[in-house]
């Protein structure tokens, strides 16, 4: 992973793709911020996306994404 070359005292951010939230599940949606969260263990890093959702972003997935990334 890119992240392990970088410095322990820099943040990284990211890594859940925007068409998760808009065309998944809410479980898929949870899933995938699961992953980032598991893949940067140890590291500092904020679960986020791209600074935008796509349009018809299903509210119910943006919800799950906050909820699953303040865990």
């Amino acid at each position: 992973m890119a992240r392990e070359r970088l410095s322990q005292a820099m943040v990284t951010k990211g890594n859940v793709p925007l068409n998760i939230l808009l065309e998944g599940t809410t479980d898929q949606v949870r899933a995938a911020v699961r992953r980032v969260r598991q893949e940067t263990e140890g590291y500092r890093h904020v679960v986020g996306l791209s600074d935008d959702l796509f349009k018809n972003t299903p509210l119910a997935n943006a919800r799950a994404f906050v909820d699953e990334a303040r865990k």
